[in-house]
């Protein structure tokens, strides 16, 4: 896809290939990738750099590793019908109560909850080397997934809000805490990225969120976000502002 393009590293032969290995374990991504980040930052501990940590355990076929997988045991069940069974990716069907869709919602919660546990180590293991003191620090996602909310199951197939709210978190050094109800875009963070690291900021279609970041919302002029997603039955767009939606 591409992706690689303009770093000096990039690793992405991070998934078990060893069929031998329990199921879960040849999709859990979220170790390997911090182990493997923390070697390449001993290679050069104290020069500058930029880390794209894209962990891919929340996504499917969601099998999160013990105990996370009983985390969120459900207290009700939602059969799958016959249609819904059908309309399922293959890769999508999990072992044991596949066919109940609260399963499936309890084991991706059991994947965020993993994840969240593996980031938290992460920060831990930068703040004890004394790496975090000095960083900026970005957590987002790609997209969200639609669990049958409007009929459909996993993401990249409509522009409903389950598949396009994504987290944003921005923590940097000194900054105060704030909770910002206002519309912002992922392509933001281009520009917020490098007016962080000082760097020049050339024309684009982002909108840097300092001005948010510092509690200046009047600074921040976006009104409305855009969405354009490749569904089955042809491309799908929508405006989104702070009401309404398109």
């Amino acid at each position: 896809f591409g992706y690689g393009q303009g770093w000096e590293v990039y690793d992405d032969k991070i998934l078990g290939d060893d069929r031998m290995l329990p199921r879960w374990k040849r999709f859990e991504t979220a170790s390997t990738i911090n182990t493997r980040f923390l070697a390449w930052l001993d290679q050069a501990p104290d020069r500058p750099f930029l880390a794209w940590l894209h962990y891919r355990d929340v996504h499917g076929p969601y099998l999160p590793p013990p105990p996370y997988d009983q985390t969120f045991r459900p207290e009700t069940t939602r059969p799958l019908t016959a249609l819904e069974v059908m309309a399922r990716p293959r890769y999508l069907t999990l072992p044991g109560d596949g066919n109940d869709l609260e399963h499936y919602r309890a084991q991706y919660d059991g994947e965020i909850r993993y994840t969240d546990d593996r980031i938290k180590d992460l920060l831990a293991e930068l703040d004890r080397r004394g790496v975090l003191a000095h960083s900026v620090v970005i957590v987002t996602a790609d997209h969200g997934e639609a669990f049958l909310d409007h009929g459909q199951w996993d993401h990249d197939v409509s522009l409903y809000e389950e598949e396009v709210h994504v987290p944003l978190i921005i923590a940097r050094p000194g900054g105060t805490p704030r909770v910002v109800d206002r519309v912002v875009t992922t392509i933001d963070l281009f520009p917020t990225i490098l007016e962080l690291t000082g760097a020049p900021v050339p024309g684009n279609d982002g909108e840097s969120l300092i001005p948010l970041l510092e509690g200046s919302e009047k600074a921040y002029r976006r009104e409305r976000a855009y969405s354009e997603s490749r569904a089955p039955d042809g491309i799908q767009r929508a405006v989104r502002d702070g009401t309404w939606k398109l």
